[in-house]
């Protein structure tokens, strides 16, 4: 049976409120990546259902495997369900990139609210699926 599943997550800002109960996110200034663990002993094509949402206005996300190119995509301030890759994922760890094409901005700026934090696109829920062989 294939597994993969995450290692852990880095560099992306947290947000230390709760959208609704269990539901969380994580906000992104202009880079962040994901450690994938592939604890398979084969490799495996993996796609990968996220919640993403722009601050403020649109924004092109650029993602990456193990520093490579893979995808850019539009997000909108509106947020949707997305899914990115196939990832062709050998057994062991992986990096997952990403990267904001237009820069960061605080929410002070849009709003005056006193939040400072450089914010560019929200990571919500997650899911690894294997792509259809």
């Amino acid at each position: 049976r294939r597994h993969t599943r995450f290692r852990n997550v880095t560099g992306v800002q947290t947000c230390a409120l709760p959208i609704s109960g269990a539901d969380t996110w994580r906000w992104m200034g202009s880079t962040g990546w994901w450690r994938v663990l592939n604890t398979s002993p084969e490799p495996v094509s993996a796609k990968l259902e996220i919640n993403l949402e722009a601050f403020a206005a649109p924004r092109h996300l650029r993602v990456e495997l193990d520093h490579q190119p893979l995808d850019s995509i539009l997000v909108t301030a509106a947020g949707s369900t997305r899914t990115l890759g196939p990832f062709l994922l050998t057994t062991g760890e992986h990096l997952i990139g990403f990267r904001a094409v237009e820069p960061p901005e605080s929410a002070d700026d849009r709003v005056h609210n006193g939040d400072t934090r450089r914010l560019s696109i929200r990571f919500g829920s997650a899911q690894w699926h294997l792509a259809q062989q």
